[in-house]
């Protein structure tokens, strides 16, 4: 615990083993280490890990070049860490943006798709139609809406749109998705909804 607390401090450790507190000196001891020194090793400003020189001679007096030299394996150290921790950073950044660039593609490819399922779904609606095939030509115009609204979030990833804070209606988005829901599983399965009315109190919420 010394060690970590002078080392993230940026302060050299060293010493004579026998001069050590007893829970340092006895496992120096058991590897035969008499004397040492250790830098820390900085990198983005913390702390990253150690390097230093160690002897079995108890009473050996480490030199200013020793240390300078030290000090300076340190810094290389170091430079090098930092260096592939950037470069690490560029190459994912340049992963996310060539994921953007393919997200925007292929949303404005499924956003085409969409115009041409959204419009037919529309002129159905302008036919007469049994309730059944109504109801079907609704719930493809309402996943059809369903879509665009995961195609501006694939936009929105990609950054190619400013993104816009609205307020929305949770109790349509709760219906719309009842609807969609529905036909997906069956009529085996019963699904209940409980819409939030505006008489509820926050606390309610």
């Amino acid at each position: 615990p010394r060690w970590e607390r002078e080392l993230s401090a940026g302060h050299l450790v060293t010493g004579h083993t026998t001069d050590m507190p007893d829970d340092e000196r006895v496992l120096l001891e058991a590897d035969r280490v008499g004397s040492i020194v250790v830098t820390p090793i900085i990198a983005g400003g913390r702390w990253w890990g150690h390097v230093g020189y160690d002897d079995a001679h108890s009473e050996r007096v480490w030199t200013v070049p020793e240390l300078d030299a030290l000090r300076a394996a340190a810094g290389i150290i170091g430079a090098a860490v930092e260096r592939e921790a950037s470069e690490a950073r560029l190459r994912q950044v340049a992963r996310f943006e060539a994921v953007g660039r393919v997200a925007g593609s292929l949303a404005h490819d499924f956003g085409n798709l969409l115009t041409i399922v959204r419009g037919r779904a529309q002129l159905l609606l302008r036919a007469p139609l049994d309730d059944a095939s109504r109801e079907d030509a609704e719930a493809i115009l309402t996943a059809s809406d369903r879509g665009a609204d995961l195609v501006r979030e694939l936009l929105l990833f990609s950054r190619k749109r400013p993104g816009v804070i609205e307020a929305v209606d949770l109790n349509e988005q709760v219906v719309r998705a009842e609807r969609i829901l529905g036909r997906t599983v069956g009529p085996s399965i019963g699904i209940e909804i409980d819409p939030m009315t505006k008489t509820r109190s926050h606390a309610e919420l």
